[in-house]
């Protein structure tokens, strides 16, 4: 390895352990959709009933991060950290699985590991690991990875298949995406060579991916799904498109005008570089099978309703990474160099800015648990709070001291962001059944955890009237957020105010 090379791979290998070390711990926390699982944690008792029953309201049916989801809560007690190390090690695995796979099916050493290091640094990829929610999608990427892995291994010994084709399993178990597994198999073990391999490899995986969708429909009685409006087919176009131009720019780390310029730059260098590679017949046609891993993995995006956020590109960006990887190792050291200093760069503006997002989320957040716990000690039990927090009924139940409060059995609070999931005590069922989305979120009406019901509130447009609430909830207790002059989040009850105009209309 001449100097050079050796250099910007210590440097990217430096940006790996810092970024795993500080990145994970510092600009992650429970946001928006976390709290529907830690809901399920809270209030099932056996997290094995996932497996037998459906907590997914009639949408997916993904048991096994549920499990985690239940093990990492009770581990810490509801806190964060284990969820930190959960994400931080599954990413960590999934870049150094590629990294493997990539060296098995017949490419350079050098070229294995900058695609590992590549998918480790990409911005958009990193916000996915950030998110707790996007669990399902590393855990169906590692756990699909690792089947490849053993399955390319199966090459020399058979008796490897059976493993491969479980854990093939398991990725079925975590997001339905991963039944493009069969094919991918098929694939990887025809190898970067274009090797002829016999099928009966991948018939195990094909076999299981057929009963884990009768056992799917079985379990949520039909084929499942959100019931959401779906994108038309230019915008399904124009999503996919987002989310590949953002894979090294990231969703918010530079202007959009300029994350597109570059992140259209980049794509159309790769497409080049493989069409170059065509061109020439390479003896190693591995850019092939990149690009076919990359074009598999979206598959399942264009039946989803929206294709919209980092974790729906972590899968595909596997082939994009190795497709990068190529390309860089084609490129002379100071071109490796801009381009590893963009994704870190990248990197940085992404977590300052995910660090202030988060640090003012905590901070409103605080603010509501505040005024609730003032307002339940003056015997209110309705609220509606104008804070910008998506299932803030369910954040404010999952914080430690209203957990433990027997009065927040009686709680509902009433947030400004469309279908909010609340969890719905049961003398309330009737007085908020205006309020409860239509078609209902979750498809089923409920998620059923435990004794717990939590339902879905109006969607955007469909939004009740504030006299329709007071009619219905005439002690509700409106309150506002705003700063103060010293940059703290306070709240302001605007009931009277609120009220009195009600009554005047």
């Amino acid at each position: 390895m001449k100097s050079g090379t050796r250099a910007v791979a210590l440097a990217s290998g430096v940006a790996v352990l810092v970024l795993a070390a500080a990145s994970f711990f510092f600009v992650t926390v429970f946001i928006n959709d976390d709290y529907l699982f830690l809901t399920f944690a809270r209030l099932v008792r056996n997290p094995l009933v996932a497996f037998v029953s459906d907590q997914h309201g009639g949408e997916f049916y993904r048991p096994i991060p549920m499990t985690l989801w239940w093990l990492l809560t009770h581990a810490g007690g509801g806190a964060p950290w284990p969820f930190m190390l959960a994400t931080a090690a599954l990413h960590t695995l999934v870049a150094a699985e590629i990294a493997l796979l990539v060296r098995l099916v017949g490419e350079e050493k050098i070229v294995a590991v900058t695609a590992g290091i590549f998918f480790f640094l990409a911005p958009q990829t990193l916000d996915a690991a950030y998110w707790f929610s996007a669990s399902t999608d590393l855990l169906a990427t590692a756990v699909a990875l690792g089947s490849l892995i053993v399955l390319r291994r199966a090459r020399r010994r058979a008796s490897l298949i059976g493993l491969s084709a479980l854990l093939a399993a398991v990725a079925y178990l975590c997001k339905e995406s991963a039944l493009i597994l069969p094919l991918l198999a098929w694939l990887v073990m025809r190898g970067a060579k274009g090797e002829a391999t016999s099928g009966k490899f991948v018939v195990p995986h094909a076999l299981l991916a057929a009963g884990y969708v009768v056992v799917r429909w079985f379990i949520l009685r039909g084929w499942g799904g959100s019931g959401d409006a779906r994108a038309s087919l230019s915008g399904k176009a124009l999503q996919l498109l987002s989310g590949l131009v953002h894979i090294a720019t990231g969703q918010a780390a530079l202007p959009e005008p300029l994350a597109w310029g570059l992140g259209a730059v980049v794509l159309l260098v790769l497409l080049r570089h493989a069409f170059v590679a065509h061109r020439r017949r390479e003896p190693k046609p591995a850019v092939t099978l990149a690009l076919a891993l990359v074009g598999i993995a979206l598959l399942p995006l264009v039946g989803a309703d929206w294709a919209v956020g980092s974790r729906y590109f972590y899968f595909p960006t596997v082939g994009v990474a190795w497709l990068m990887a190529r390309q860089l190792v084609a490129t002379p050291v100071v071109g490796r160099a801009l381009i590893f200093g963009l994704l870190i760069f990248c990197d940085f503006r992404q977590a300052r800015q995910r660090h202030v997002e988060i640090g003012a989320f905590t901070e409103r957040l605080a603010a509501c648990r505040r005024a609730v716990i003032a307002g339940l000690d003056r015997g209110h039990t309705v609220f509606q709070i104008g804070s910008g927090i998506k299932d803030l009924d369910l954040a404010l139940k999952a914080d430690p001291v209203l957990a433990n409060d027997p009065r927040a059995a009686s709680l509902l609070v009433l947030t400004d962001v469309p279908a909010s999931f609340v969890l719905r005590p049961p003398a309330l069922a009737a007085p908020a059944a205006f309020m409860v989305a239509s078609p209902p979120l979750p498809p089923s009406g409920a998620y059923r955890f435990g004794a717990g019901r939590v339902v879905g509130l109006a969607r955007r447009g469909d939004d009740p009237l504030l006299s329709q609430v007071v009619d219905h909830f005439p002690d509700t207790q409106f309150i506002t957020l705003r700063l103060s002059g010293a940059g703290k989040v306070i709240t302001r009850n605007i009931t009277q105010e609120i009220t009195g105009n009600v009554n005047l209309r």
